[in-house]
């Protein structure tokens, strides 16, 4: 936007001044940069961790616990059909796709395609490029003009046939800087970034 913040970034419910706590559903959610370093071009380097007291998953922060890339998109059978969803930062189920592949993403329309290779794309009126895997985890982020954040995903030792991957490294457009992770022996649990 015209403030140059990211246009598919935090969510408008996650600023501090407001549902911080929602004592009726009983969740807390907080999002808080750790992390950040501003390339020159293309999408920033931003480790953002955030908290949600309805998180349903355990990640490699802990129970309740995302960060800025534990994007992924979510393909659901719902009565009979397939419906694609987008889980985003903090673990908001954002969906389903309409039949053209389109979803608001917290007010702004953005396309999910699948290619037959069975990797998705996602993409905004900006023109920024999110890509995933086949098993929906996000492995890019590129904006208008190819300028693209890369992330480097590993398979579990001990776990050579799980198709969910492990992120070990994020790299910034024009080597403006690389972000690595260090995860705990034998684990999935993230000891420092």
């Amino acid at each position: 936007d015209a403030a140059g913040n990211p246009l598919l970034g935090r969510a408008p419910h996650l600023r501090f001044y407001r549902d911080q706590v929602n004592s009726k559903r009983r969740v807390l959610a907080l999002a808080e940069p750790s992390l950040r370093l501003q390339a020159g071009v293309g999408p920033r380097l931003d480790f953002t961790c955030f908290y949600n007291g309805h998180n349903w998953r355990h990640t490699a922060l802990g129970f309740g616990w995302t960060h800025s890339y534990e994007i992924r998109v979510v393909p659901a059978w719902v009565g009979g059909a397939r419906q694609v969803y987008l889980l985003w930062q903090g673990d908001y189920l954002l969906g389903p796709c309409d039949t053209n592949g389109y979803l608001a993403v917290f007010g702004e329309q953005a396309r999910l395609l699948e290619a037959a290779d069975g990797s998705w794309t996602l993409s905004n009126r900006t023109h920024d490029v999110y890509r995933f895997t086949e098993a929906g985890q996000l492995e890019s982020i590129a904006d208008r003009n190819a300028n693209t954040l890369a992330l480097a995903l590993a398979g579990f030792a001990g776990e050579p046939d799980l198709r969910v991957k492990k992120l070990v490294q994020c790299t910034a457009p024009a080597g403006a800087g690389t972000l690595a992770f260090d995860y705990a022996p034998n684990s999935a649990r993230l000891r420092k970034a």
